[in-house]
């Protein structure tokens, strides 16, 4: 890779998991963190930070996130299709919706901030130490489901995310792609909150530890079929995820647990 400098902004808080994540990442492949500006400035080489003002110049991958995203459509019913990247963003009540038009702005604001941009819509990533629905399940002993246990989503596992993450960002900058790109788990692997718990309660517990669920009726809306189509990244990154829902369980099972990612 060349001395290309690149620009990392999200639409996730600096103490974001999942930012932090990407951060030690990228870190770990030999990228050079060279500013401690929240929106944060990675290089190929050991090169001095530019001024501030200079960062709405550089070429930028933005982390937005798979809840930007409806299973349903302008008429109110669920459409169980893998969300693609040419799909419109319907948000289907501005009162029930707060976090999906909150991730659509951001996502908005920081394109037009940094208009050489490609933006990867991240779904959720598990694996072991990776806050969400998975590790709560794996290190807890209740889980608060939101509307229903049948709502259906995709996992991707914290290797294939790194792995797909580090090819994106070669061709970024070797091949200037740019564009929106879904990040997520294959669509084929698509689960519902009740098998995955069958499926964790197999591979870890005896049937006398089994955590209980406690089905929670909020009012923030929840997505029942959550997947994405992933074949424009796997075209430009030439990576499909390899870890099955069923093996990536057993890994994080089989792993020592850690709360959160955090900087070092």
């Amino acid at each position: 890779m060349d001395q290309t400098r690149i620009k990392f902004c999200s639409t996730f808080t600096s103490d974001h998991d999942l930012r932090l994540l990407v951060e030690q990442t990228l870190v770990e492949a030999g990228l050079i963190l060279d500013n401690e500006d929240p929106d944060f400035v990675f290089a190929s080489d050991d090169m001095q930070p530019e001024f501030a003002g200079d960062f709405y110049h550089l070429p930028a991958i933005i982390l937005s996130s798979g809840a930007v995203y409806s299973c349903l459509d302008s008429s109110r019913r669920v459409v169980e299709e893998p969300f693609s990247e040419h799909d419109a963003l319907v948000v289907p009540s501005s009162h029930a919706c707060h976090k999906q038009i909150a991730y659509i702005q951001q996502e908005g604001w920081l394109r037009s901030r940094y208009p050489d941009n490609a933006v990867l819509r991240i779904f959720e990533v598990y694996g072991p130490g990776v806050p969400g629905t998975i590790n709560s399940l794996l290190y807890s002993n209740t889980y608060a489901v939101e509307h229903s246990d049948q709502a259906k989503n995709v996992y991707l596992y914290v290797d294939d995310f790194k792995e797909v993450l580090l090819r994106f960002v070669k061709v970024f900058v070797e091949d200037k792609v740019r564009g929106i790109y879904n990040v997520a788990g294959k669509p084929t692997d698509i689960i519902s909150i009740k098998n995955l718990i069958d499926l964790i309660h197999q591979t870890k517990y005896t049937s006398k530890d089994k955590p209980s669920i406690t089905v929670n009726k909020g009012t923030q809306f929840v997505n029942m079929y959550c997947a994405a189509d992933i074949d424009r990244i796997s075209a430009v990154t030439g990576y499909t995820p390899v870890t099955s829902i069923r093996k990536g369980i057993f890994l994080a099972c089989n792993s020592p647990a850690s709360s959160s990612w955090t900087r070092t």
